[in-house]
């Protein structure tokens, strides 16, 4: 049977079946430093090694000489996707390294007041996979996202108890996207249009006329910021404040849709597969934060944060393709994420003056209003408990930490995605620290 083009219909279908490149919450990764992790995933007030490049750049002026740092942490996400009416589809991800590495000096002499430092890390990105057979298909099979910010940082003590910071980033991204598209469901829907009689239902959602979209090798390249203020109004006690920019990746990439042989045939060879390009832009948030550490004894370091992630500016995504069809238009697809807020605590104890134990707790507010939630990232609130040690050979040190993320379960009754990825999502998060230091 013949199937005439009918454009509307395939925009609607594209729109349905792509996914936002970004993924949520947990694309955002505080994971910078195994003596953060431990400690709740916090710093901005405390911020006294290499990752205060990241928690709060002001923090480098406590560093005295060199320190060199190389931290890896591992993420090992869990998730399952019960769709209304069918059974549960757990997630295939595998563990996520995200790598740290950063050198700050103190030079002395003229400039003993500034401290400066070169680092790369990664502060976004996720991964995540799906069996291409499953009944989340036409939403993601997969789909991955990595960022990496390289760049030079400066502390400067302007005063006894003051101190600033700040760098720049030069930031590169890369994405992948995998997903089946329901052909079947819209040649069912052109027949009944045209043909009730002849309309088979058996033909939506039928893997014989899954097409399947493929978005690789897909780049982007921008700049970041980011600022922050250290006051020590005491030895025992500092206040941080930070500020990170947020960007917008203006991503390109090769894009690929495949049309089974069974779908060609049904349409007399007028759906043929397709390579083009495509480009969207994604925007990230900036982060402003406030942070404390306190020393009620000698031993003990005790920290609190509080971070507001400015989520609502991911409010779409929109896909502009180089070469267009009634089957493959440009798409628009709405998200709507919420402003987010998240709260760290952590404490530090000194066993003896070269080892210390350290434990933590976090609650992340997910940006991701029901209506957006999706399988590519089946994520809500998280709670996380940290623990860890560190110890201290004289100019070598280590340390290592563990996070369990608590995430909320979510329910979707109705949903602004089509289709709509209604069902039931569980989602949780084992996380792995180390951390190596150099310093001379």
């Amino acid at each position: 049977m013949k199937i005439r083009k009918q454009s509307v219909l395939w925009g609607m279908l594209i729109i349905a079946c792509l996914p936002g490149m970004v993924f949520g919450a947990g694309f955002q990764i505080p994971e910078q430093g195994a003596r953060s992790m431990a400690m709740g995933m916090g710093g901005i007030g405390l911020a006294e090694d290499v990752s205060a490049m990241y928690h709060n750049p002001a923090g480098l002026t406590q560093i005295q000489g060199t320190e060199i740092n190389l931290s890896v942490a591992g993420i090992a996400p869990t998730a399952t996707y019960t769709r209304t009416g069918y059974k549960a589809q757990d997630n295939d991800s595998d563990f996520i390294p995200v790598p740290m590495l950063g050198i700050a000096s103190n030079f002395g002499g003229k400039l003993e007041n500034f401290v400066f430092a070169f680092g790369v890390n990664a502060p976004f990105g996720l991964r995540n996979s799906y069996d291409d057979a499953g009944p989340q298909r036409y939403l993601t099979t997969d789909i991955s996202l990595a960022t990496i910010y390289i760049g030079p940082y400066v502390g400067w003590r302007i005063a006894p108890q003051f101190s600033i910071g700040g760098g720049v980033q030069y930031v590169h991204a890369t994405a992948e996207i995998g997903q089946k598209i329901n052909y079947g469901g819209l040649l069912y829907a052109q027949a009944m249009q045209q043909n009730p009689g002849a309309a088979d239902p058996s033909w939506n959602e039928n893997p014989m006329f899954d097409g399947t979209l493929d978005i690789s090798d897909a780049t982007a390249d921008t700049f970041a910021g980011n600022l922050g203020l250290m006051w020590t109004p005491m030895d025992q006690f500092q206040l941080g404040v930070t500020w990170r920019s947020g960007v917008d990746l203006d991503v390109e990439g090769d894009t690929k849709v495949t049309i089974p042989t069974a779908l060609t045939q049904a349409t007399g060879g007028a759906m043929q597969s397709l390579s083009t390009t495509g480009k969207t832009t994604v925007s990230l948030p900036q982060v402003f934060g406030i942070g404390a550490s306190f020393k009620p004894r000698a031993q003990v370091t005790l920290t609190a944060d509080v971070n507001w992630i400015d989520w609502s500016v991911y409010k779409n995504i929109d896909f502009d393709f180089k070469q267009n069809t009634p089957y493959f238009p440009d798409t628009k697809n709405p998200r709507n994420w919420e402003d987010a807020w998240a709260f760290r605590f952590g404490a530090e104890y000194m066993v003896t003056d070269k080892a210390a134990v350290r434990a933590g707790y976090l609650y992340d507010q997910t940006p991701i209003p029901d209506e957006s939630l999706g399988p590519e990232l089946p994520t809500g609130t998280r709670n996380g408990v940290t623990v860890g040690f560190g110890y201290d050979w004289g100019k070598f040190n280590i340390d290592a930490a563990y996070v369990h993320l608590f995430i909320e379960d979510r329910e979707v009754n109705d949903s602004i995605r089509s289709p709509k990825p209604l069902g039931d999502y569980e989602s949780a998060a084992n996380i792995v620290g180390l951390n190596l230091g150099y310093t001379f």
